[in-house]
C-alpha cells in the first residue's frame, strides 16, 4: 500500500484561479511479488529491517471552470531497504562459530497519471473527487547481499552476492478523493486517498535476472567466483493499489 500527504491552495470560488500547483510527501507502494522472484518488501534476510525508502512528487491544476479542472501527478519513489541477521561482537565469549547476514535492495521508480477532478467547496474545506489514467515506471531491482562467518570472532569465510533484476511497467484506470482546509487564499492542507487498478508488465521479453556470486575462504584468500541468470517471461495481470497523500499547494 502507498500513502501519500498532500497540502493544496484553493479557495471557495476558483474564478480568479487558473492553475494549482501542489508538492507532496507519499508513502512507499509494494511492487507485488512475480513468479516467484525476490522483491523489495519481501524477506530476503530474517533480522531488522532498516527501510530509507522516500516518494516525492508534484501534482499540477488547470482549471476548466469554477471547480473543474485537468490534473496531472507526478512521483519519484526510491526503494532503499537494509536487512540484518546476525552480530558476531556476540561471540567473542565463545568458542563456536557465528554467522552475518547483510542485503541491501534498491529501486527507482516513476509514478505519472493524468486526470479530470471535480471540487465540491464549502466555507474553509473543498471536498474534491475525480478519475485518473496512471502508468508507473519500474526501475531495475538490485539486491547485495553478504554473508560472512566467524570463529572466535575471526573471518574465516564470507559469500557476496549481486541479484539483478529487470523493471518494467503498469497502467490502468483510477479514482481519487479527498478533502482540503484553506489556510488563506491561495494555499490550503488536505489529504487524498486513491484507488488504481493496473494492469502489470512486470518483464520485458528476452530480459533475464542476473546473479552473481563470489566465495572468500580466510586466511588463504582463495576466491570462486560464480555468474548464473534466470529467464523471465512477460508477465501480466491486474491488481488494486491504494495510495494516500499529503501535498501543499499554491492556486494562481
Amino acid at each position: 500500500m502507498e500513502a501519500t500527504l498532500t497540502a493544496m491552495a484553493q479557495t471557495k470560488n476558483d474564478k480568479e484561479h487558473k492553475w494549482q500547483i501542489g508538492l507532496q510527501a507519499n508513502t512507499v507502494d509494494k511492487l507485488p511479488s512475480v513468479a516467484g522472484l525476490f522483491i523489495p518488501d519481501e524477506k530476503y534476510v530474517w533480522g531488522s529491517d532498516k527501510n530509507k525508502s522516500y516518494s516525492l512528487g508534484f501534482t499540477a491544476n488547470y482549471f476548466l471552470k469554477d471547480n473543474i479542472s485537468l490534473r496531472i501527478k507526478f512521483d519519484y519513489l526510491n526503494r532503499n531497504i537494509l536487512q540484518i541477521q546476525g552480530d558476531h561482537v556476540l561471540d567473542t565469549m565463545t568458542t563456536g562459530g557465528n554467522l552475518t547476514e547483510r542485503a541491501e535492495t534498491t529501486q527507482k521508480d516513476f509514478y505519472f497519471a493524468s486526470g479530470l477532478q471535480w471540487s465540491a467547496p464549502y466555507k474553509k474545506t473543498n471536498v474534491f473527487y475525480g478519475i485518473q489514467l496512471p502508468y508507473n515506471k519500474y526501475g531495475k531491482i538490485q539486491v547485495n547481499y553478504r554473508e560472512e562467518g566467524y570463529s572466535n570472532n575471526m573471518l574465516n569465510s564470507a559469500f557476496d552476492r549481486t541479484v539483478n533484476i529487470p523493471g518494467g511497467y503498469s497502467f490502468g484506470i483510477g479514482s481519487f478523493w479527498g478533502i482540503n482546509v484553506n489556510l488563506s487564499k491561495h494555499i490550503s492542507l488536505g489529504t487524498e486517498f486513491s484507488c488504481d487498478f493496473l494492469i502489470y508488465s512486470v518483464f520485458a521479453k528476452g530480459q533475464t535476472t542476473n546473479v552473481d556470486t563470489t566465495y572468500y575462504y580466510y586466511p588463504a584468500f582463495p576466491t570462486d567466483i560464480e555468474s548464473g541468470h534466470s529467464d523471465n517471461t512477460i508477465e501480466k495481470y491486474g491488481v488494486l493499489s491504494l495510495k494516500g497523500t499529503l501535498k501543499i499547494a499554491y492556486s494562481f
